[in-house]
């Protein structure tokens, strides 16, 4: 073999294994680029989501949806679906838009602060009233409740005294609700047995709706009570609130004992005809 025929065949194997090599680097290449444009399903908060906000109330209201991302974009322990996260849970803290969710977000109402539950112009405020009042045994915390006050009016005029009921304030988040009771002795479970009279809710309120508040409790005993909402979309968004609230009405002894009744059903019963012989 002579020296350019030897030199020739250097070259084309070096060129045979330059070759292999572009092919073998691009392949790996495409592979990668292919991997790295796979998706996957992740559970991911379509607005932003308060503190305090319970898991149910979030995936209801479209504030939890499950998207999908690049692959390589997934996070750690990210949920997949909407049924990995208990609804009875609540955010232990603000999620922004976009981020995506892990069950470390969500928490017991009983493990996270009050402090973190509220925000600009709400304030958390505990009221403590009998059983039936507050729905003990029926409220949770991330219910909605309404509400109502019953007053005293002592008229200027000097006439009698009456009573007037409306309700106060509408759409009320609890934040914290009476724990289950043991059903034997009344015992709040993991608690020593309270000789307090009556249960106690925090809620998360207006600034401008504690004064209506304090102002009912001080009328005295059975002058505020509880009426729980709906769990819909009937709760938190005002703008979405059409036809879930009805009118506002006072309701006194006259609206009361004659509300839906005719003129001739309520003049029979005030002028009652007199007994035979007088």
């Amino acid at each position: 073999m002579t020296y350019n025929v030897r030199n020739i065949a250097i070259a084309l194997v070096l060129a045979a294994v330059a070759a292999f090599l572009v092919i073998a680097y691009t392949g790996d290449v495409q592979k990668k680029a292919k991997s790295s444009q796979q998706t996957v399903a992740v559970l991911r908060a379509t607005q932003d989501i308060p503190a305090g906000t319970p898991a149910s109330d979030a995936i209801a209201k479209g504030q939890l949806k499950v998207e999908q991302v690049v692959q390589q974009d997934e996070i750690p322990n990210v949920l997949h679906d909407t049924g990995s996260l208990d609804g009875t849970l609540i955010s232990d803290g603000p999620i922004f838009q976009g981020q995506q969710v892990t069950a470390s977000m969500f928490k017991p109402s009983s493990q996270t602060t009050v402090i973190s539950r509220i925000d600009t112009t709400y304030r958390a405020i505990e009221i403590q009233l009998g059983k039936q009042a507050i729905l003990s045994g029926t409220l949770a915390p991330g219910d909605h409740v309404d509400l109502v006050g019953t007053y005293t009016i002592h008229p200027s005029d000097g006439g009698a005294d009456f009573d007037v009921s409306r309700i106060i304030v509408r759409d009320v988040e609890v934040l914290q609700a009476p724990e289950v009771t043991d059903g034997s002795s009344g015992t709040k479970l993991g608690q020593a047995n309270n000789s307090s009279s009556g249960d106690s809710v925090i809620l998360k309120v207006p600034d401008s709706v504690v004064p209506k508040i304090t102002f009912t409790l001080h009328a005295g005993d059975g002058a505020l009570w509880f009426v729980l909402r709906p769990n819909s979309e009937c709760n938190g968004d005002p703008n979405q609130k059409n036809g879930c609230e009805g009118p506002t009405t006072l309701a006194t002894v006259k609206s009361v004992v004659f509300d839906g009744l005719t003129l001739s059903q309520i003049a029979s019963s005030i002028y009652l005809p007199s007994p035979k012989g007088h």
